[in-house]
C-alpha cells in the first residue's frame, strides 16, 4: 500500500492510491493533504518486484560468492537462497517485509563474515531493497 511520510514527525501515512501532489495537495484517491509547499509530506515509492535473477544481481560479485558459501552455515541464508532458486518463484517482492528481513539478515551476515563494511550495511541493505545499485 503506499504511503505518505509527515516530514516533520518522520509518521507514515497509507494511503489508498498512489500518491500525486497537485497544486498545493497531495491527491491520494479518496485522501488529499494540503502541503502548499511540498514540504510537509514526502511519498517515496514501494520498493520493486524484480524476478529472481535481476534480485541476485542486486548483490555485489563478492557478495555473492560469499553468500554462496554462508549457505553452508547460516540456516537463515540457506532458507532465503533455497526460496530464490526455486523454480516456482517467479517474482521477488521487495517491499514484502519477510523479503526485507531476509536481506536485512544476510547483509549483517556478510558484515560479520568481513565482506561488508559494518558502516556500509545500511546502504547496502537500501540499495538492494530498492534500487540495486552496488
Amino acid at each position: 500500500m503506499p504511503q505518505l511520510t509527515h516530514i516533520a514527525t518522520a509518521t507514515k501515512i497509507e494511503v489508498a492510491a498512489v500518491p500525486q501532489w497537485i497544486s498545493g495537495t497531495w491527491e491520494c484517491g479518496d485522501q488529499r493533504f494540503t502541503d502548499i509547499d511540498k514540504d510537509q509530506y514526502s511519498y517515496t515509492p514501494a520498493p520493486p518486484t524484480v524476478g529472481p535473477n535481476e534480485f541476485y544481481f542486486r548483490w555485489t560479485m563478492q557478495e555473492q560468492i560469499a553468500i554462496e558459501a554462508l549457505r553452508s552455515t547460516d540456516d537463515v541464508v540457506k532458507l532465503f537462497m533455497r526460496r530464490l532458486d526455486d523454480p516456482r518463484t517467479t517474482e521477488v517482492v521487495l517491499a514484502d517485509p519477510a523479503v526485507q528481513g531476509a536481506v536485512q539478515h544476510t547483509v549483517m551476515a556478510l558484515v560479520a563474515a568481513n565482506v561488508i563494511p559494518a558502516d556500509q550495511a545500511d546502504q547496502r541493505i537500501a540499495a538492494i531493497i530498492g534500487g540495486g545499485a552496488q
